[in-house]
């Protein structure tokens, strides 16, 4: 009798197990599945990418020479260079962020380095 018991339980825990294994995989599949739809139907349009191209370049114009090695290093992906061009990578979240930043925004602005006006409206400087 205790045979069939241990026996019994011992199969429960193995159906227990495989169940749970089934869960993980099936769960597995539809997160590939959802990332896979997202490749699918993703990428950036023609007018993101270029709008997010002018917009780094307008930043990196403004950045120190430690700055913008740092910045190439976070947003490009890969670079081939062959004999007659250059193929460039991207990571495509870069791309959208800078797309997304609006051209009103001061921060990226190159400083004014003229003088000022005194009280007087006479320069200092």
């Amino acid at each position: 009798r205790d045979d069939d018991s241990a026996a019994r339980s011992f199969i429960d825990e193995q159906i227990a197990d495989l169940a749970r294994q089934r869960d993980a995989l099936e769960s597995a599949i539809l997160e590939t599945e959802s990332a896979l739809r997202d490749l699918q139907t993703g990428g950036l349009s023609a007018t993101v990418a270029r709008e997010g191209l002018l917009n780094f370049r307008r930043v990196y114009e403004q950045l120190r020479p430690f700055e913008k090695q740092e910045l190439i290093r976070l947003v490009l992906s890969r670079a081939v260079v062959g004999d007659k061009e250059i193929s460039l990578e991207i990571y495509e979240e870069a791309c959208a962020s800078f797309a997304q930043a609006s051209e009103s925004d001061k921060r990226f602005e190159a400083p004014m380095w003229l003088p000022g006006e005194d009280s007087n409206l006479e320069h200092f400087g």
